[in-house]
């Protein structure tokens, strides 16, 4: 067996990145969730998660998204409610119970105490107050205390307000629960059982509970801004919360075909940024349908350069003019397209169509959202990346789309 050395060359060769930016000019803006310029030390986005609302920039790692710090991060275990049941603290909505405060049983202090109404039917409390986050995994722990001198009581199901529940059923001494949930209702529910029956005379039975803790497990992460990769600094930025696109969906990565995509949901999500153009200018982008719905998912302007879908299931070049491609369907896709009055081009693909796009002024640029106002239609869509050229990058668009196909397996 022998030895394989390596001089410095050899090495700054094996560890040498050349990104796209880096081989088919100078980009007015780039956004993308892989490293796009070699010589861009800068974050890829800036996210907020959703349990409390702080952010984040998250970067690289190995020239793409450095996912695992962003679903670490995002998904960070935090407390929403802690009991106190101290007189007076934390009323619970109950049903056929009531509730009293600062109870005092088997040596412990500072519990609550249900005592169940006497007559057939459900006995149950629950706190909430927002505070058990719908659709989010959420841990619900807390102590118990059940008398066996109870007639008919002898469990508590614990539950999210969906299927899933746990039944706690120690009698006779302090006892843990724990409950996962993926919850469908913004409280948990502590139901007065008998074995597993829900339905019960409640005989003045009994129950207590104190140290009750709800722990969110899982977040949405939100896209506050969208870093340009170019050498400019036109940073896609959405300061409205319910408008930012998701990069983290309750806890999972948003993916598209295996590599990360925002989420855009057809509702609200968009960015502005604040830079114009004039013809000629290229723009180069990746992005996947969700909904065929009317609507322009990269524009240059108001309701005048776009591209996007026709809602019958057709791409859209639009300037003056549409122009329609091909089929749509709810497949990754890579657009190019050229402005530049009678001779705009549009590709799908791969594919190219030359025709009259027409000719236009100065135009604001958005991703996510046609202009000409809050009724404007909205991308239903994920979208990975948007390049924008301020000039005729025809000559280029093979080894573009060849980049993009490279990376991201399109076609």
């Amino acid at each position: 067996m022998s030895n394989t050395y390596f001089n410095i060359s050899d090495k700054l060769r094996l560890y040498e990145f050349d990104g796209l930016l880096d081989q088919y000019g100078d980009a007015a803006a780039a956004y993308s969730l892989r490293k796009l310029r070699s010589g861009y030390t800068g974050s890829a986005i800036r996210v907020r998660r959703s349990s409390d609302n702080t952010e984040r920039d998250m970067g690289f790692w190995n020239n793409e998204l450095d996912t695992i710090a962003l679903l670490d991060w995002v998904n960070e275990e935090y407390v929403t409610y802690e009991s106190n049941f101290a007189a007076g603290g934390d009323g619970y909505s109950v049903l056929q119970m009531v509730q009293t405060f600062s109870e005092s049983i088997a040596g412990e202090n500072d519990a609550t105490k249900f005592e169940l109404i006497s007559g057939d039917g459900n006995h149950y409390a629950y706190y909430g107050s927002g505070s058990i986050k719908i659709g989010q995994t959420m841990k619900v722990t807390g102590r118990y205390y059940i008398p066996s001198t109870n007639v008919s009581c002898n469990a508590i199901r614990i539950s999210g307000g969906s299927s899933e529940f746990v039944f706690a059923n120690t009698l006779d001494e302090w006892a843990e629960f724990e409950h996962i949930t993926t919850a469908t209702v913004s409280y948990a529910i502590f139901r007065a059982a008998n074995g597993t029956n829900t339905t019960l005379d409640g005989d003045d039975d009994v129950f207590y509970l104190k140290d009750v803790v709800y722990t969110q497990t899982t977040a949405d992460g939100l896209v506050h801004t969208w870093y340009d990769q170019s050498a400019n600094a036109n940073h896609a930025v959405q300061g409205t919360a319910t408008a930012q696109p998701k990069i983290v969906d309750a806890g999972a990565l948003v993916t598209t075909d295996s590599k990360p995509s925002l989420k855009f949901d057809g509702v609200d999500d968009f960015y502005q940024i604040n830079r114009s153009y004039t013809q000629p200018y290229t723009l180069a982008t990746v992005f996947k349908y969700n909904l065929l719905q009317p609507f322009d998912f990269v524009l240059s302007g108001s309701a005048t350069h776009a591209l996007g879908s026709d809602g019958s299931g057709n791409h859209r070049i639009y300037a003056g003019v549409n122009l329609l491609s091909g089929t749509t369907d709810l497949t990754q896709k890579s657009h190019f397209a050229m402005y530049n009055g009678a001779t705009s081009q549009y590709s799908v693909n791969g594919n190219n169509v030359t025709g009259d796009a027409g000719t236009g002024n100065t135009f604001q640029f958005l991703i996510g959202k046609r202009g000409g106002g809050a009724g404007a239609p909205l991308a239903n869509a994920n979208i990975s990346e948007v390049l924008v050229y301020d000039t005729d990058e025809s000559s280029i668009r093979t080894d573009v789309e060849t980049n993009i196909n490279n990376y991201y397996s399109i076609y």
